[in-house]
């Protein structure tokens, strides 16, 4: 049996590696749109290989640690300044983090050595042609100025699942007590793995757990 290369295992260990961090850093905090703040959607490249991908992915190639799309074209992020309106709104409303947050993800990957800044553009108008222009390329506009020479995005949020702490456990009935869950088979994608923690409640990516 061919064993794995060195090298492409130590990869993937990075990335996992950087995407752990990425989830700690994300998740000291979740932020909410504010009501009446404009409806922002994820953008791409018109020919990008995936019209659906989940909120773990998405959260992965905006904290610049998923550097390649499915098909193995590499992901050209854009981005606005942090303090515009339409950041701040991507930012707490699509991928449901402080802007603050992002910023410190990407300051980390940068002094790690694991990955690079998100290219800033100046305009909506510029990040709607870049966008348009580039292979592999994701950005964001407000719903309203999207047009037919981008191809938009859909978020999937998975249900969520609940890690309970030992003390609820060890107070739960024993008719109520879960059965546990036996990691059968993970998922070879390092954009699908996930930090957890005692009593954090997760977006589950789908399939890394099997009964």
């Amino acid at each position: 049996m061919n064993k794995p290369a060195a090298g492409n295992f130590g990869t993937s260990l990075a990335q996992a590696f950087a995407l752990c961090m990425l989830a700690l850093a994300l998740l000291t905090g979740t932020a909410h749109a504010a009501p009446g703040q404009p409806e922002m959607v994820a953008i791409g490249f018109p020919a990008t290989s995936e019209a659906t991908i989940s909120l773990t992915t998405l959260r992965a190639i905006f904290g610049m640690v998923q550097r390649k799309w499915p098909d193995g074209t590499p992901v050209k992020v854009f981005v606005l300044a942090d303090g515009t309106v339409d950041h701040r709104q991507f930012s707490k409303g699509v991928l449901r983090v402080f802007p603050h947050q992002l910023r410190h993800a990407w300051e980390r990957g940068v002094l790690s050595g694991n990955s690079a800044y998100p290219e800033q553009l100046a305009s909506a108008q510029e990040m709607l042609r870049r966008v348009a222009s580039t292979p592999g390329a994701i950005g964001y506009l407000r719903a309203s100025e999207v047009d037919e020479t981008v191809r938009v995005i859909r978020v999937e949020i998975v249900p969520a699942f609940t890690i309970p702490t030992q003390s609820a456990r060890a107070s739960a009935p024993a008719s109520r007590q879960a059965k546990p869950v036996r990691a059968e088979r993970a998922t070879a994608d390092p954009a699908q793995i996930r930090c957890a923690q005692p009593g954090e409640q997760l977006l589950a990516p789908a399939g890394l757990l099997t009964r």
